[in-house]
C-alpha cells in the first residue's frame, strides 16, 4: 500500500498513504490489516472501475435513447 500511494500522488492514492500510516501505529496491525483488507479491495476496485468507465471514449450518438428497442434475450442468449 505504501508503495502504490507514493508512487501514483493522487487524492486517492492519499487514502492508501494514511491508511497505511494508521495500520503501522495500530498495536496488533496485522489483525487490523487483515480486516481492512476487503474494505481497501472494494475501494481498489471500485477505482479501477471508474477509470475504465471515465477513459471510454462515448459519443452521445453511442448511446441507445430508446432502450425499449433492445431486445436483451438476444444480448442474454447471444443470438443475433
Amino acid at each position: 500500500m505504501m508503495t502504490w500511494a507514493l508512487l501514483y500522488h493522487s487524492v486517492f492514492g492519499l487514502v492508501f498513504l494514511v491508511t497505511a500510516c494508521f495500520l503501522w501505529a495500530l498495536y496488533d496491525s496485522r489483525k487490523w490489516c487483515f480486516r481492512l483488507s476487503p474494505v481497501l479491495l472494494i475501494y481498489v476496485e471500485f477505482l479501477l472501475i471508474a477509470q475504465y468507465v471515465y477513459s471510454l471514449d462515448l459519443n452521445p450518438a453511442d448511446l441507445s435513447k430508446n432502450l425499449d428497442a433492445i431486445d436483451y434475450s438476444k444480448i442474454i442468449l447471444g443470438f443475433a
